[in-house]
């Protein structure tokens, strides 16, 4: 039998269109702050993405946001949405259950040059929920391997 090839999945394709996702689970960060992983429903499908980008997360029937992915660029079938409840939409997808569809659209967004900071002196600033993104597996192992 051939191997069936994965279709990668970008906005290339179609950035007005959302992908479907299933939510594979939840967990509550804090008492407003949440931590979705997500999936495509075609499990023959493969998400590709860099740190530092973001998606479009549509919640159906409510609407879409603008959500930084905070997950592991090397699992590319498994997305990390940090997100803080603050307006209708996050609110809803605070609710989702394991299960639950969503669509994304994306990546979208520059995206941070970790390979590019190797030996060099960097900063990083970030503060309340905008530290989720810096939780990519790249920039961590990156900050890690620092001589202090």
């Amino acid at each position: 039998m051939e191997p069936v090839e994965k279709e990668v999945l970008t906005a290339v394709q179609n950035p007005m269109l959302p992908l479907i996702f299933q939510v594979r689970s939840r967990k509550q960060e804090t008492n407003d702050t949440f931590t979705l992983e997500i999936e495509p429903l075609d499990s023959k499908s493969e998400f590709k993405f860099l740190p530092g980008q973001f998606n479009m997360v549509y919640v159906f029937g409510v609407g879409e946001v603008p959500i930084s992915i905070s997950g592991d660029p090397s699992k590319k079938n498994r997305i990390m949405h940090t997100t803080r409840m603050v307006g209708i939409v996050t609110k809803a997808m605070g609710k989702l259950k394991k299960g639950d569809l969503l669509g994304i659209r994306g990546p979208f967004g520059s995206s941070w040059p970790v390979d590019k900071c190797s030996g060099c002196d960097i900063v990083i600033v970030a503060g309340g929920i905008g530290l989720a993104p810096v939780k990519t597996s790249d920039l961590l192992h990156f900050i890690k391997s620092r001589e202090i």
